[in-house]
């Protein structure tokens, strides 16, 4: 009778185990589907903001045709974009790796770079200005878009938020800013003092830079 009372005892024990191991289990396993979820939601998110940077428009000036991303046709098209952006990244910098959160940090500095110089300005000017930095648009996008198509292609699955240290990711910024700004225009023309700091770009400022 003792035996039998044991043995119910530690069956109900067991079953009690193995409850919270399955319940356990299972909460991890939802986990881990959210956390997938989240990251394919905000590499989406990321890809979809960003590919506004392939698109260029063509805008006929004077008797001169100009080619410039199609974000730049006016201030007011510009600022919608950045604002798009920085709520995006803001909203999804968590689910992004290292390697792609480095490149996204270095983007979202050089639009805000790039709004210090053309905010303020014509859309004429703009456009103009556009075309100067034509190819940096396709030079960042093309970085971020190797990264978007390594995660939906290779880490997809990844069941875990990526640790990031802000003091290594930001050293890691610093190196690959300088690195970038040595091949974007923009920061070529920011040094050689072609840009006013106000938004004055005077015809003959203009004319300077495009000879």
């Amino acid at each position: 009778m003792e035996n039998e009372l044991i043995l119910l005892v530690l069956g109900a024990i067991g079953i009690k185990v193995l409850e919270v191991i399955a319940n356990y289990i299972n909460q991890n396993t939802e986990i881990k589907k959210t956390i997938i979820e989240e990251r394919i939601r905000a590499y989406k998110e990321i890809a979809k903001v960003c590919s506004d940077m392939r698109f260029f428009s063509e805008s006929v000036l004077g008797n001169k045709t100009y080619s410039h991303p199609e974000v730049m046709i006016s201030e007011k098209r510009y600022y919608e974009w950045i604002c798009k952006v920085k709520e995006c990244i803001r909203d999804n910098e968590v689910f992004l790796d290292k390697d792609i959160a480095i490149e996204i940090n270095i983007f979202n500095e050089y639009i805000i770079d790039l709004w210090n110089v053309i905010g303020g300005r014509s859309d004429e000017e703009i456009i103009q200005i556009g075309s100067l930095v034509e190819s940096d648009f396709s030079e960042i996008y093309s970085v971020i878009d190797k990264h978007l198509c390594d995660f939906f292609n290779r880490k997809i699955h990844i069941k875990k938020i990526t640790y990031k240290n802000t003091e290594k990711v930001n050293k890691e910024v610093e190196i690959s800013r300088q690195e970038k700004r040595e091949k974007l225009k923009l920061y070529k023309f920011i040094d050689e003092g072609k840009f006013d700091k106000k938004p004055t770009l005077t015809k003959k400022l203009l004319s300077k830079i495009f000879k």
